[in-house]
């Protein structure tokens, strides 16, 4: 009977504990079922945050907005938006890390776009902090670039000077279009302070201890004024054009001073050339180049030997003759006489002359020149003259033929005497014409002048 108790205890006793086994191996199984379905519900939640980053992803599609194709921001962003946006990933990234932790680092759908995206929101931020810098550099009434529309006009900001533009740098970003807009617009605000450095200094080297210059030149203050005029920036110009205004003054009244210098000098010329003249005899004319010379004459204001006159313009009213000895005598086209027609002289025995006017006769010779000759228009005009002309035995060559006209210019050509000539009837209507004089020399040479009627 103890024995049956002794056995009846220990019975229980395996029972106790085969029972307490079978419900600690029942207990275990349901903990391990309760583990999975807690990893599989945190898989899916994860898995369905991802499905943003995907590519049909809500997060995914707004990040790509923040540039186009071109590599233009999208207008009007700002740094909240691309915060945000920012901040999302980051929560998500987080939230991946925790399953992980908690989990495995088993692959998820869609893990490796964070990454990219994460790239692509980098360099947005990159670039919106540039192009803001670069705006910044002009003046803020319009933005310089905005999406991808660029301002004109652009003046740069106040206090913007070469080192400010400098401190902007794309070297980081790859080439696309954007990149080119910025960088034209960097290039456009180092033009511009390239211009008012040039200006500035084009300025100031008119100046010397805060003074103008007295031997200042026009090219100088020129050179300067094309400089600043270039110069967009206002304050810059206003304070330029100060300066240039005093250059200015000191310019006009050197170039005064030079040109009462210029016109004493010329009046001491003539009057010396005039004294030259009164004492050696001769007359005193200005040349094309503004000198004085003087004009030896043999027979005074008569004129002998060969001749050539051609009168140009309409003298409807008859004009002088001075046509003496031998010679010849052409008018214009449309010019005439009141005693007649135009006359011919052209021989050195005699000649006639239609119109009315009667011929004249002469003799040459190399050493003496001599004629006489008289002649009459039947309108009431005469032609004569009479006189010698001797060779010219050395100094100044003589007028041997031909005279200076009313004028006193005397010109190395025809032409030249013409162009001049038809110069001066465009302006001054009180002339008629002119005649073209054809001046003869002792030395060969011939010149020619103007005589007006």
């Amino acid at each position: 009977m103890k024995k049956w108790n002794e056995l009846s205890k220990a019975t229980k006793r395996i029972s106790i504990v085969i029972g307490a086994a079978v419900v600690l191996g029942g207990g275990f199984g349901g903990y391990k079922v309760y583990a999975q379905q807690q990893h599989n519900q945190a898989k899916a939640a994860i898995e369905a945050s991802l499905q943003e980053v995907g590519d049909q992803g809500t997060l995914a599609k707004t990040i790509a907005a923040f540039a186009n194709e071109k590599g233009y921001l999208a207008k009007d962003l700002d740094s909240k938006t691309i915060y945000t946006a920012k901040q999302q990933l980051n929560t998500l990234r987080n939230s991946i890390a925790d399953y992980e932790e908690k989990y495995s680092n088993e692959d998820l759908a869609n893990e490796a776009e964070i990454s990219k995206l994460e790239n692509e929101i980098s360099t947005v931020e990159s670039k919106l902090e540039a192009q803001l810098a670069v705006n910044k550099l002009y003046q803020q009434e319009t933005e310089a670039l905005n999406g991808s529309e660029v301002a004109k006009s652009l003046i740069l900001a106040d206090k913007v000077d070469a080192k400010t533009v400098e401190s902007v740098k794309l070297d980081k970003f790859f080439e696309d279009e954007w990149k080119k807009t910025v960088q034209g617009l960097l290039d456009q605000a180092t033009t511009q302070v390239k211009d008012i450095e040039s200006a500035t200094k084009a300025v100031n080297d008119c100046y010397k201890d805060n003074k103008v210059k007295s031997d200042v030149t026009k090219k100088s203050y020129e050179a300067a004024k094309k400089a600043v005029d270039k110069v967009k920036r206002q304050t810059d110009k206003e304070a330029l054009q100060n300066k240039l205004t005093e250059i200015k003054k000191v310019v006009d009244a050197n170039e005064k001073k030079a040109k009462e210098a210029e016109e004493q000098k010329k009046a001491e010329a003539k009057k010396k050339a005039e004294a030259e003249a009164s004492e050696n005899g001769g007359t005193v004319v200005e040349t094309k180049e503004g000198e004085y010379e003087v004009v030896s004459e043999s027979n005074g204001e008569g004129n002998t030997g060969s001749q050539s006159q051609s009168q140009a313009g309409n003298n409807s009213s008859g004009g002088p003759s001075r046509n003496s000895g031998s010679g010849y005598y052409s008018s214009g086209n449309s010019s005439s006489y009141k005693g007649g027609g135009s006359s011919n002289n052209s021989t050195s025995d005699g000649g006639t002359s239609t119109g009315g006017s009667s011929g004249s006769s002469g003799s040459n010779s190399d050493a003496d020149n001599s004629g006489s000759g008289s002649g009459s228009n039947s309108g009431g005009g005469s032609n004569s003259g009479s006189g010698s002309n001797f060779g010219n035995t050395g100094g100044a060559p003589t007028i041997v033929s031909g005279y200076i006209g009313n004028s006193g210019k005397v010109f190395d050509t025809a032409l030249e005497a013409n162009t001049w000539a038809n110069n001066i009837l465009d302006t001054d209507f009180s002339k008629n014409g002119y005649y073209l004089v054809g001046i003869f020399y002792s030395d060969g040479s011939e010149k020619f002048s103007i005589d007006w009627y």
